[in-house]
C-alpha cells in the first residue's frame, strides 16, 4: 500500500498584521521570518516541498529547500483564498465600513463572499486539486512520499475541513496559528485513497 504524508505549514507572522490577508503580496516580519526559519530546520524528512507563490511563503520555502537538498515546487493553486475588494485592507475598517457584510461573511461564506472575491467552492477545488496532484505522483512511485506544504491559513483549513467533511461556515473553528504544523496521511490502494488526520495546529519551540 503506498502512502503520502503531507505536513502542512502555515507561514510565519506577516509585516503588517489586522488585515483580510488574501493574495495581497506581503512579505514577512523580521520576526515571523526568523521564527520560520527555526522551525524549518527541524526537518521532517521531507522529500519535496511545495509553497505558494506568495512571498511570506516562497522565500522560507527556498530557503529550506536549499538546505535541505529537496525539490522546490512553487504552487500557484496554494495561495490564500482572495478576497476580492477586501484583500489587504484592514479588518476593523472594513467592519466599521459595512458590518453588516462582514457578519454575513463569516456566518455563510459560501453564499455571502466580499465583494468579487473567490468562491469558497473554487478555492476548495484547487486545493483539492493540487492535493489530488500530488497523490497522482505517488502513485506513481513506490512506497511512502513525505512532503511540506508551506501556504496559509484558510489553505491548510481548506484541506483539513475536506479530509473531515467540515462546512464552510465552521472553518475559522480550526485554529491555525502561525508556523504551526499540522500534519494528513492518505492511503491508497491503486482505486481510491483516504485520509488521517494526524494532529493539528502542532507549535515548535
Amino acid at each position: 500500500m503506498k502512502s503520502l504524508t503531507i505536513d502542512l505549514m502555515r507561514h510565519g507572522e506577516p509585516a503588517q498584521r489586522g488585515l483580510y490577508l488574501g493574495q495581497t503580496d506581503l512579505a514577512l516580519s523580521a520576526a515571523g521570518r526568523a521564527r520560520a526559519a527555526q522551525v524549518l530546520r527541524q526537518a521532517e524528512g521531507w522529500q519535496e516541498i511545495y509553497s505558494s507563490p506568495l512571498q511570506r511563503c516562497r522565500e522560507s520555502a527556498a530557503e529550506a529547500a536549499q538546505r535541505l537538498g529537496v525539490k522546490l515546487s512553487v504552487e500557484q493553486r496554494l495561495q490564500e483564498y482572495g478576497f476580492g475588494q477586501w484583500d489587504g485592507l484592514a479588518i476593523e475598517d472594513i467592519y466599521q465600513r459595512d458590518a453588516a457584510a462582514v457578519n454575513a461573511f463569516w456566518q455563510d461564506p459560501v453564499n455571502a463572499p466580499p465583494p468579487q472575491a473567490e468562491s469558497l467552492d473554487g478555492f476548495r477545488n484547487r486545493v483539492v486539486a493540487c492535493l489530488e496532484s500530488c497523490l497522482a505522483e505517488t502513485d506513481a512511485e513506490q512506497g511512502e512520499r513525505h512532503i511540506l506544504w508551506l501556504c496559509h491559513g484558510g489553505v491548510i483549513r481548506a484541506l483539513i475541513a475536506d479530509c473531515l467533511g467540515i462546512p464552510p461556515a465552521n472553518w475559522q473553528k480550526i485554529t491555525i496559528d502561525y508556523c504551526s504544523l499540522s500534519r494528513i496521511r492518505f492511503f491508497a490502494d491503486g482505486e481510491q485513497y483516504w485520509s488521517q488526520l494526524e494532529y493539528v495546529n502542532l507549535q515548535r519551540f
